[in-house]
This record gives structure tokens, C-alpha cells and sequence, in this order.
């Protein structure tokens, strides 16, 4: 081999490519089996080579390998160019940095972003020529200065012009929809291509994907590190795990954290660290389906959001009686038909949460490819486009079946609002009780501004509840209490026993019930539009000749079909993409798949719940007029503004009115049954004092009695003897 001239670079080497049929003999040897699924994986030859070696592989099987894989290097032939001029040397990053012009791009390309773009944004800077040639040297980015460069630009002028294709086009090729994912997904475009090689995908195709993600194929590849640098180093960004992230817009990187303080370039051997922590380790289910055969086996075409698709496929999974073969037609259907026998309130409720938006109706509806190859989501909100207004449909269905349930609860809330009104305006206990409050708070008054008040809000009202004598625990609401005992009109404080409805209606809205009721109109208005508009449809049906059959002509091809496979649907869309409006390979009759009878049906269903629904409706209505204008009135009794005064602060505050009369009437009669039993326990001992009085008093004259009588004996005896 010829050595190179001084001053310039050895010629690049060039690598045979990936031999399919050398792959599946090496993995009929057991010592290489295995090596050749970790490479069939996505884990680059390079490194299962070095794997190989560290593990004791012999040399002779470790070349089979490298020629299986395209790592066997042949020198190329000798140029008869005239020499190369001097290459002017490349300076390192570190050098860059200490240019202040120059210094945050580096860091911008520290950081993650693509040398590429990072040029982009220099030229948008107005940065100079001669700066630019700078940094593009040390990244790598400069054009090649040897006699082999002149080779290239002719062979690239050679080469025939590459086919502009759209990246959604591209989704639709079988073999470079996933690819299309990876880039997607965060995978850097220069790693995909790389894959596109390594798995042996046609070189017209990997082109047509360079050119869509705006990857030079020939130059990057022949591209040649500046002297004195090592050449980059790809990351396995295929078999890495992926970490989910939004990317900041190259315009917004100026002056962020991002693009100001020092880089962090990792080593070879923290690389290598980082790769065997966050390398995905396939399972063994992967690993027999690469040793077996992945080519008959396609994933899913996914064109919504992957959360959202899981979403829609969970609440999918309650109506899965409904599928046919990935279709979902007959659960349009039955919502047409309102078959209340198979979907309930729950299900309805649980469809409409899982309804598609127009965003993603579009999207889906403009896939030109094989609808057998979208996902079951996706399958879905295809299924529902070709029953047009289904929304409205479904809406109508749930609003018929929520009706009942809805009109009950309104009848049932406005009824316990009007009874608790009543209850307070017809309690002669709770109006003598707050009239003497009145009195004695006025009395309390007298002599003030705000003595001889003639009545009170209930917002004071609940303050002089808690208002406390000079011994600090005796309250007005107490001394009321006691009053109406004393005098005997216990049966007037018994009045909170007649408020059944007062707990229950202070956890009501009367303005949300009045809401409610304007809303169930205006869906009643609603569903009875909609049946004169289905029976509409249903009459222009039947006069206009159906035009379904252009829906033939332009379906998208399916494999069954013979549609000459994955190329020829690439290359039918690149060459049909001039003139053609996205969604244009499928056009419906105005109705979609909806029968002229089956919309009759419909509109009559409608028609006829309509007009059972509006009497209740009015029955509703009446409920409703009657508790607004028991509100009123509940308003006007204790003088408040009534259109200001909300009922269930009414409720609240008569509650807490309650709570606290209940508390203060125990009170009152703990305190008197403790006196009565102190008036007891005195009568008790003055009545025994008297008897230990007149006891005593006996028990003297008895001794004074009988000293009496044994004095007269005694003279008479001296008497006797006298004598």
C-alpha cells in the first residue's frame, strides 16, 4: 500500500456491506449465535467484536463476523489525482472557547445540539466566513481538502436527483414507518440512517429517508475527522433508553442555562459506563422473535399520541363485543339505533370521554395507507368519521337515557327547598323566639343609636346569639330560654323538631337547580333538532343517487390486493404527491356508512322521546317556579333583598340558629334541674332542723314534768310522817 503524501490524511478505508446469507450461517454456529442476535438487536458490530475478543472468541470465527457484518476494511485504489493542498490544522474546543465570538456556540454543540445546526444559527448571527470555517473544522463540518474530494463532488453530480418526500409519506412504508418513530421519538437521524444500513434496507429508500430528515448521505459519510482529532464516536442511541423530553427551540438557547456556564464531555470509559446502566435489556420474547423471523410480523401504525391511544383502547376494552375485525361500524351502530339493552349510561359516559378531537380526527383521516395496519385507536376514530355527526348522535343517545334521572333529581332538590321554606315561615316557636330577642336586645340598647330597632338581619341575628352577660357565661339566646320557662311556654321552644328539611336543603343550590332546568331545555331543544335534521338527511338520502362508489376507486391498496408491496406504495405516493390534498384517497357519500332507513329510525326514536320527555319537563318546571318563589318569600319574611339573598345562605345561617338554641336550651335545663335539686336539699334539711326543734322541746318538758310530779310525792310522804 502506497503511503500518503506528508501533510495529508491516509485515504479513507472503505467497509464491505452486511451479508444477509453469511448472518444466518454464522448463527448456525454456536459460539457465534449469539453474537450475531445481540448485532440483529441494534448493539453496534464494532462493539459485539470487542465483546467477542474480550470473551476469547477465536480470531478465524471473530472474521467471519466482521466480514458477515461489513467490518472487514479494503483500501481503496490508488488515485492518479495531483496532490492534496495543505490541510490547514483544526483547533481543539478548548481553543474555540477562548474566542468570546465563538464561545457559546461551542457550548451550545457541548450541550447536545447538532453541529449543523448550531451553523444554522451562526450564519443567522451574521457570525464571519473565516469563524465559521473555524468551528466547522474542529467539528468535523469542514469540506474535504484532498484529491479525493474532487471525486466525490463528481460523483455526487453523478448521482441521480433524490425524490422530495414528506415524513407522514414516509409512515406509510412498511419498512420505514418505525424508523420514522425512532427519529421521532428523540433517536439523533444520522443513528437511524446507520440502522437503515445495518439491517440492509434498499440504498434508494435510505436516500429518500436521508433527504426527508435532512441528512447528507455521501458527504457524512466519507466525511474525515480533522488532524489531530479523534473521529466521533457514535452513540447506540437504537438500544439506549429513551428519556422523554420537549427540546427547547434553537432561538430560545441564547442566554439560558443551557448556553452560558461549562460543558460536560464524558470519557470513553464514563461512556461505557453510562451505556451498560441505561442500555434496555430485551427480554427473551424479543430474542426468539429476532432468532425466528421478524419480517412477517408489522407493528401497528400509530398516529396519535401513545397515551392517548392507551387511553382509548382501555375504555375500548368494555365494548370489545362490538369489533368486527378491527372495525368498529356496529358500535355506531347501536348508538344510532339506541339499543338501550347492550349500552348503558356508564358506557355511553365512558365513549363520550374517549371521543376523538377534531386534531386528531384529521390526522386520522388523512392516513392513505392500509387501515389494517393502524392501531386499534386509531381504527376507532376512523370507524366514527365514517358515520358522520356521530358526536351529536351519541349526545343525543346519553341525553335520553341521563333524562329521567335528571328531571327526578331536580324534582327532589326544588321539593325539599320549598317544604324548608315553608317549615320556617309556619313556626310560631321560631318567631316568638326571635321577636324576644328583638325586645331584649333593644332593651340592651336603650339610650344607643341602634336601640328601638325594629327588626335585625340574620347575619346579626347570629351575633346576638353569642352575646354574654357580666358573669361571662350567661348568653341572651339563654335568658330568652329562661323567660319562656318561667312562664310555662316549654311548648313554644320545641319548635327545631318541625324543621325535617332545613339539614338537607342548606347542601343545595337553588341557582344551580335553576341552571339545571335551563339546561335540560335546551338539550330537549337540541334533540328535537336533531331528529328534524336526521329526518332531513334521511329524505335527501333517499333522493340522491348513492355516491359510495368513488370510494372505490380511490381506497388505499392492501397488501391482499397485490399492490406490489412496501416499494411500490412508496413510490406511488412520491410520485402522486403533486396535486393531491391530504385525505383525497378516500372520499364518502355525504351519509358514510348511515342507511337512509336506519337514519329514519333514528329521527322517529327521537321525535317520540321528545315529545314523552316535555311533559315532565314541565312538570320540572313548575316544581322549580315553585321554589323560586318560596325563596322569595322566605327572603321577604326576614327582610332581606331578594334578589341578593342566595337560599342556601338563608338555610345555613336558620342552621346555625338552630345548633345554637338546642345547646343553649340543655344548658338552661341543666341549670334549673341543678337549682330544683339545691331547692330540694334546703327544704330537705330546714324540714329536718324543725323536727330535731320540736323534739328537743318535748324531750324538756318531759323532764320538767317529771321532775314536777317527783316533788309533790316527796311533801306528801313528809306529811305522813308528821302525823
Amino acid at each position: 500500500r502506497r503511503p500518503p503524501p506528508p501533510g495529508r490524511p491516509p485515504p479513507a478505508e472503505e467497509k464491505s456491506a452486511p451479508s444477509p446469507e453469511a448472518k444466518e450461517e454464522l448463527k448456525k454456529d454456536p459460539d457465534l449465535a449469539k453474537f450475531v442476535r445481540m448485532a440483529s438487536m441494534g448493539v453496534p458490530p464494532e462493539s459485539v467484536r470487542h465483546k467477542m475478543t474480550s470473551e476469547g472468541v477465536p480470531q478465524d470465527k471473530i472474521r467471519l463476523f466482521e466480514e458477515a457484518f461489513g467490518l472487514v476494511s479494503h483500501a481503496p485504489a490508488p488515485s492518479s489525482k495531483k496532490p492534496a493542498k495543505q490541510v490547514v490544522p483544526a483547533e481543539s474546543k478548548d481553543e474555540l472557547k477562548q474566542d468570546p465570538e465563538l464561545a457559546k456556540y461551542v457550548r451550545m454543540a457541548a450541550m447536545g445540539v447538532p453541529p449543523e445546526s448550531v451553523c444554522h444559527k451562526m450564519r443567522s448571527d451574521g457570525i464571519p466566513a473565516t469563524q465559521m470555517a473555524r468551528f466547522e473544522r474542529t467539528f468535523g463540518l469542514a469540506k474535504d481538502e484532498d484529491p479525493g474530494a474532487d471525486e466525490e463532488q463528481e460523483e455526487e453530480e453523478e448521482e441521480e436527483e433524490v425524490p422530495t418526500v414528506s415524513v407522514e409519506e414516509l409512515k406509510q412504508d412498511p419498512e420505514l414507518a418505525k424508523f420514522c418513530r425512532m427519529v421521532a421519538m428523540g433517536v439523533p437521524a444520522e443513528s437511524v440512517v446507520h440502522k437503515l444500513t445495518v439491517e440492509g434496507i434498499d440504498a434508494k429508500k435510505i436516500k429518500i429517508f436521508s433527504a426527508a430528515h435532512g441528512v447528507a448521505t455521501r458527504t457524512t459519510s466519507k466525511r474525515r475527522a480533522p488532524p489531530g482529532t479523534a473521529p466521533p464516536k457514535d452513540r447506540r442511541a437504537s438500544n439506549m433508553i429513551t428519556v422523554h423530553w420537549d427540546a427547547l427551540p434553537q432561538e430560545r438557547l441564547e442566554n439560558t442555562v443551557w448556553a452560558t456556564g461549562s460543558s460536560c464531555e464524558l470519557q470513553s470509559e464514563e461512556l461505557q459506563q453510562l451505556e451498560s446502566l441505561f442500555t434496555a435489556k430485551p427480554t427473551k420474547q424479543v430474542v426468539k422473535a429476532v432468532g425466528a423471523s421478524t419480517a412477517g410480523k408489522k407493528k401497528a401504525v400509530a398516529l396519535l399520541d401513545g397515551k392517548r391511544a392507551n387511553n382509548i383502547a382501555i375504555a375500548l376494552a368494555q365494548f370489545k363485543n362490538f369489533e368486527r375485525d378491527g372495525d368498529w361500524g356496529a358500535l355506531c351502530e347501536a348508538v344510532m339505533r339506541q339499543d338501550e339493552s347492550d349500552l348503558n349510561v356508564d358506557k355511553l359516559d365512558a365513549l363520550t370521554d374517549n371521543l376523538p378531537t377534531d386534531a386528531e380526527a384529521r390526522k386520522v383521516g388523512g392516513f392513505r395507507g392500509n387501515l389494517k395496519e393502524l392501531g386499534k385507536a386509531e381504527r376507532f376514530v376512523f370507524s366514527i368519521q365514517e358515520y358522520p355527526r356521530f358526536q351529536a348522535r351519541l349526545d343525543a343517545f346519553s341525553f335520553k337515557l341521563h333524562f329521567q334521572a335528571r328531571a327526578k333529581s331536580l324534582l327532589e332538590r326544588a321539593g325539599i327547598v320549598e317544604s324548608a321554606a315553608m317549615e320556617i315561615k309556619q313556626s310560631e316557636g321560631l318567631a316568638f323566639i326571635l321577636k324576644q330577642m328583638l325586645v331584649i336586645g333593644n332593651i340592651m340598647n336603650q339610650g344607643t343609636r341602634q336601640g328601638q330597632a325594629s327588626g335585625i338581619t340574620l347575619a346579626s341575628l347570629l351575633k346576638l346569639i353569642h352575646t354574654r352577660g357580666a358573669d361571662k357565661k350567661t348568653t341572651v339566646l339563654d335568658y330568652v330560654i329562661t323567660l319562656c320557662m318561667d312562664k310555662g311556654q316549654e311548648g313554644l321552644l320545641e319548635f327545631p323538631a318541625d324543621f325535617k328539611s332545613l339539614t338537607k336543603a342548606t347542601r343545595i343550590s337553588a341557582r344551580e337547580v335553576t341552571r339545571e332546568l335551563r339546561e335540560l331545555h335546551k338539550k330537549i331543544a337540541t334533540l328535537d333538532k336533531e331528529a328534524r335534521t336526521s329526518q332531513d338527511e334521511a329524505a335527501k338520502a333517499k333522493a340522491t343517487p348513492d355516491s359510495a362508489s368513488n370510494d372505490a376507486e380511490e381506497a388505499p391498496t392492501s397488501p391482499e390486493s397485490g399492490g406490489g408491496g412496501g416499494n411500490a406504495a412508496l413510490f406511488a405516493a412520491i410520485k402522486s404527491r403533486k396535486g393531491k390534498k391530504p385525505g383525497a384517497g378516500r372520499t364518502q357519500s355525504k351519509m358514510g356508512k348511515i342507511s337512509p332507513e336506519l337514519l329514519e329510525a333514528y329521527a322517529e326514536q327521537l321525535q317520540s322521546f321528545s315529545e314523552r320527555a316535555m311533559p315532565k319537563y314541565q312538570d320540572v318546571s313548575l316544581k322549580v317556579q315553585g321554589m323560586d318563589e318560596a325563596i322569595q318569600s322566605l327572603a321577604q319574611y326576614f327582610g332581606e333583598d331578594p334578589n341578593r339573598c342566595q337560599a342556601e345562605n338563608v338555610f345555613t345561617a336558620l342552621q346555625q340558629f338552630m345548633q345554637a338554641f338546642r345547646v343553649s336550651k340543655d344548658k338552661v335545663a341543666r341549670l334549673r334541674k341543678s337549682q330544683e335539686k339545691q331547692r330540694a336539699q334546703q327544704e330537705e334539711g330546714k324540714k329536718k332542723a324543725e323536727e330535731k326543734n320540736v323534739s328537743e322541746l318535748l324531750r324538756s318538758s318531759t323532764s320538767r314534768l317529771r321532775a314536777a310530779v317527783a316533788g309533790g310525792s316527796s311533801s306528801e310522804e313528809e306529811d305522813d310522817e308528821s302525823d
